[in-house]
This record gives structure tokens, C-alpha cells and sequence, in this order.
């Protein structure tokens, strides 16, 4: 075995480092785990998907027939091809995703909610061959998404003259040589959604795959008998590592949801002991239990009454489906600390962890009884965490990324000569080894007075007083920092005085603490929704800075010249 690329700079302790992870077991793809499944517990149920008011569930068995099926059908196309996946979270996404393995070809994920130009954008960069259309938000504009000179396959649900994945189980003898993958032949091209410019193609092999699952298990246990819910975008890289590959390696069960309105009835069912959520998910939650039972301050006081408490703690974790829940894992972007702290209350901790596409996934966590309050845990064993001079974190794994496809310029300037990757995050690292990210090098922005503002530090001063998550800071050009808020969605979208008085107490509470030049000089309330479909969300419900400024900056400005107010409503 030989140090892939990108890591022949590694000095002997280090390779010696990258051999002991990566040798501890022989290399095994995620084929080679379903063929072992498939072999060790055939009749056990692997998947299980909701539709309407049934439920399919297959076995190890019956997932390794209809992958390997669709395999040999694949092999229609030159080995190495790439082969686009366009679906919701489903069963068949996951089984679509194998068959492309099992063929020797590379997957392309592309997340659902993606735009027609972002489509024909990734299709056309990766070159891809065919594509796996699943399950949609609309499957009656579905088809109208999709470029033509593509090859086009249904997975899910049957489209119009669109091959459906049945037919092809039905009508192809399942392969029976599997092409043998090499460690360093790639698996995936995983365009992130991006808060600025084109998704970029990060290129995952192998390699990194079984890297990634070697570092989780240094801090997380998983066994066959764990259950995941699958409901995260798979295109992203958390979602397919955590709970795709999490899952097959270590023979666990995946469930699906049917949608978002039943969400929390489909979790209950699947009784997840390993939960995986964004920071809106986890706040989405907290709002909803808050809101029924009359608002935060009722529930406080009803979680600190005595025997009362302790049994509402168990209800409420039963009624979210939380009650077996070994370990909930909270990523992909900054939590505020109260929602944290409200979670740990109800008798459940989440567990945060920080990494990035280009990593493979995960390079630190917090661990249940080693965690600090706004940090996002210590370094993984066998990663390597540093910070630049200008305090730009830097990391190193074995896991890392081949490099951005069709990118070498980028790639090269994203991966200097040490093999550190360049994050573009600004953190710090405590004595003891904490990272905290304390907000991203191209979110700085600059005052007409010439100063510089990090704004996430700032913003998360807010969404603690406020308990609101989507907001922003911005103010390049202006002569201070202003805020807008969106309360969609939130406990405060029908209470508008009692908003604007409470933002006027955020403004007298924080500015004083803050440097003048930091201090904010007004809030804008918008009632509008921040999502995906608006482009205001990514795909995983990071805001995109760029999008909302330039959505309210303008009229933010008008409303500042015409008024003498602080706390201003838009809508």
C-alpha cells in the first residue's frame, strides 16, 4: 500500500500514522461491506422506506440482487464513467449509488432542490453519462429540470419514458465479477452547494471513504443493532458518511422519511439510536415543543418543578422519537449555545463535530462527557489541526480529498505544499485543545471608516438574546454594522411590537459590550422565509451571506435615510 496523493510530503512519523489507520483492517469498499452483509445476515432488514401508508423494507439480501442487477445493466457504460444521482433521501438512492460502485463507475450527486442552470452546470462539468432521477419535491416539473443528452434512469417512482429501476432488476441477470475497486480509484465527485460562487467538485476515492470511517470509530461506537434516519440531503458529504457509509459498514438499519410535514411521526417509528441534525433542524425542534407548551418560560419552569420534570424530560424525548438515542450529532454549521443547553435539559447532548467536503467528513467532535460550550470538540485521532498566523484553520487527515475535478489551480491553492488544507474558517484552539470557529475569512467585511467586522461572533451574540437562528450582519461600505432578521417560522412572526421592544433591548444589551466600531446601528424584522427554494439557504440550510445582502442591502439603505428609528419592520 502506498501514501495517496497529495500525501507523499508526510514526514516518516506521519506516514507511519496514515499506515496504522488505514492497515488496521484490509481495505474494504462499501461493495465489499453489502457483499458481507449480504452474506453474514441476508434476511435482516437494511432499509426501510415510508410511502403514503406503506412501508417496504429489504433485506441485505434483496439490496444486494437489485444492486448488483442494476450493475450489470451500468455496464453498458465505458468503466469509470460518471453517473449523476438527482433524488430526496430514499432507499433506492442509496441502492442506485452501489450499483454505480459495483460497475466501476463514479457517482454524482446533485441535491434535489438544485436549480435547472446548477443541473445542467454539475452534468455538464462532470461529463456524466446518465443520471438517477428519484423522488422530487414535484415529480411533475421533474423531468422539465433535466438537460437533454443525458441518459436518463427512474429510481423511487416511474417517470415517462424514463427506464425504471424495477424493470431493470427484472430484466438484467445480477453481475456476478463486481468490478474491483482500488483504494485510490475515486467513488464520488461531491459538488458542495456552496454560500458563494459554482459548487465545486471535491473528488473523494476510496481510500478516504474507509479513512473516514476508521477516525469516526475512534470516538463513536456503532453496532448492527443501531438505527439511523435518513433525512439530510445525501449529495452532501456529512449525510452519505454519517448515515450511508456509517450504516454499511458497521451492518446497521437506515430508515427514511416520507416528508417533511411527517417528520417527527416517521422518526418516532424508526426509533433512531443514533441521530444526526443541522443546527436549524435542532432549533426547529426546540421552537416547535416550546411553542406548544406555551412558550420557553412555561416550559422552564415546568422542566425545574420537582417529579413533574423529571417525567416530562422522558415525554418529550419519547413524543420526538429521541428516547433510544445513544448519540445525536449536531454539524455543518454554528449552533447557538442555548440551543444546546435546552437539549442537555431534556436530557439529551448533543455531540458537536466540524470538518468539510474536502476532509471526507469529520476531523473534530465533542465527546459525551469531554465537551466545552461553544466549542466544536478537540481534534480526531490521526488528524491534525493547526492555525495559521492570521488565524485561518488548517487541517490534515487521511481522509483528505483527492482534489477539486477539472480544478488543479484551486486545488493547489486550497492544499498548500505541507498538505494542510485551507479551510477559510477562522478559529481558536484553547489549552486543552479546543477548536472554536469564530467565523470564515471572506465574510470580513469593512466599514466606510476603514474597520474590519467578523460578523459571527456578533451574530451569535444575537441569536442568543434574540433566540432567533436566521440573521445576519452586514454593513460593507456602511459606516456601521447593521442587522437583518428574518422571523419566519419563528415564535415571534405574529408579535411585531413585542419584537421590535425586544430587539431594542438586544441593542441596549450588546452594543455597549462591543467595540464602537462593532456596535450595530439598526435591526431590519423581514417576514419573508430564508430557504433553499429562494435562494437564502443552501441545500443543508447554511445562509448565504451574498444572496441576503444583496436581497435587503438596498432598501436597507433607503429605510435608514428615511426614518430615525433603530428597530425597523420591512415587510
Amino acid at each position: 500500500m502506498r501514501p495517496p496523493k497529495g500525501l507523499f510530503h508526510l514526514s516518516i512519523d506521519e506516514k507511519l500514522c496514515y499506515y496504522f489507520i488505514m492497515c488496521a483492517a484490509k481495505f474494504e469498499s462499501p461493495v465489499n461491506r453489502l457483499l458481507h452483509w449480504a452474506k453474514e445476515k441476508p434476511n435482516a432488514v437494511y432499509l426501510t422506506q415510508p410511502i403514503a401508508d406503506q412501508v417496504t423494507q429489504y433485506t441485505w439480501s434483496q439490496v444486494l440482487h437489485e444492486v448488483s442487477c442494476v450493475a450489470t445493466f451500468l455496464g453498458k457504460y465505458p468503466q469509470g464513467s460518471h453517473i449523476a444521482i438527482i433524488s430526496l433521501n430514499c432507499a433506492h438512492w442509496i441502492m442506485a449509488d452501489l450499483a454505480i460502485q459495483m460497475a466501476g463507475h463514479v457517482s454524482i450527486p446533485i441535491y434535489p432542490t438544485a436549480s435547472k442552470q446548477t443541473i445542467e452546470k454539475i452534468l455538464q462539468h462532470s461529463e456524466a453519462k446518465a443520471l438517477f432521477l428519484g423522488k422530487m419535491f414535484d415529480p411533475n416539473q421533474a423531468l422539465d429540470l433535466l438537460p437533454q443528452g443525458v441518459d436518463q434512469l427512474a429510481i423511487y417512482q416511474a417517470y415517462p419514458g424514463v427506464p425504471f429501476w424495477q424493470n431493470l432488476v427484472e430484466k438484467n441477470q445480477p453481475l456476478t465479477q463486481p468490478v474491483v475497486n482500488a483504494e485510490n480509484d475515486l467513488v464520488s465527485i461531491i459538488y458542495t452547494s456552496g454560500t458563494t460562487g459554482d459548487p465545486k467538485g471535491v473528488m473523494v476515492a476510496y481510500r478516504a471513504i474507509q479513512a473516514s470511517m476508521a477516525l469516526v470509530k475512534s470516538i463513536i461506537v456503532i453496532n448492527q443493532q443501531d438505527r439511523f434516519v435518513s433525512y439530510l440531503p445525501l449529495a452532501h458529504v456529512a449525510e452519505r458518511m454519517a448515515v450511508e457509509f456509517g450504516a454499511l459498514y458497521h451492518g446497521s438499519h437506515v430508515s427514511f422519511i416520507r416528508s417533511l410535514d411527517t417528520f417527527t411521526e416517521d422518526v418516532k417509528k424508526a426509533a433512531p439510536t443514533i441521530f444526526f441534525g443541522v443546527p436549524r433542524i435542532w432549533t426547529k425542534i426546540k421552537m416547535a415543543i416550546e411553542s406548544k407548551l406555551g412558550g420557553a418560560k412555561v416550559l422552564n419552569a415546568l422542566l425545574k418543578t420537582p417529579l413533574l420534570g423529571s417525567w416530562l424530560k422522558k415525554a418529550l424525548l419519547k413524543k420526538l422519537g429521541f428516547q433510544n438515542v445513544r448519540y445525536a450529532l449536531c454539524a455543518a454549521a454554528a449552533i447557538n449555545k442555548d440551543v444546546l443547553q435546552w437539549f442537555e435539559q431534556i436530557g439529551l447532548k448533543l455531540n458537536e463535530a466540524y470538518g468539510m467536503s474536502e476532509t471526507c467528513g469529520l476531523s473534530h467532535m465533542t465527546k459525551q462527557s469531554d465537551t466545552k460550550t461553544g466549542s466544536v470538540g478537540r481534534i480526531i485521532e490521526g488528524c491534525e489541526c493547526r492555525l495559521s498566523d492570521a488565524g485561518e484553520v488548517l487541517l490534515r487527515n487521511p481522509a483528505m480529498m483527492e482534489g477539486y475535478y477539472k480544478q488543479p489551480a484551486l486545488t493547489a491553492a486550497t492544499i498548500d505544499e505541507n498538505g494542510l488544507l485551507h479551510t477559510g474558517d477562522l478559529g481558536q484552539i484553547d489549552a486543552a485543545g479546543y477548536l472554536y470557529i469564530t467565523g470564515r475569512i471572506k465574510d470580513i467585511f469593512k466599514t466606510s471608516k476603514g474597520k474590519y467586522i467578523a460578523p459571527l461572533p456578533i451574530e451569535k451574540r444575537f441569536q442568543s438574546v434574540l433566540g432567533l437562528e436566521h440573521l445576519i450582519l452586514m454593513g460593507n461600505g456602511f459606516t456601521q454594522p447593521f442587522l437583518v432578521i428574518s422571523t419566519f417560522e419563528s415564535s415571534h412572526a405574529d408579535a411585531p411590537s413585542e419584537l421590535l421592544i425586544r430587539c431594542e433591548q438586544a441593542l441596549n444589551e450588546i452594543n455597549p459590550t462591543l467595540e464602537a466600531q462593532e456596535r450595530v446601528s439598526h435591526v431590519f424584522i423581514s417576514h419573508q422565509a430564508w430557504s433553499p427554494e429562494n435562494g437564502l439557504l443552501t441545500p443543508t440550510l447554511k445562509m448565504i451571506r451574498g444572496a441576503i445582502e444583496k436581497a435587503y442591502q438596498s432598501t436597507a439603505e433607503q429605510q435608514m435615510k428615511t426614518t430615525s428609528k433603530q428597530v425597523i419592520l420591512f415587510d
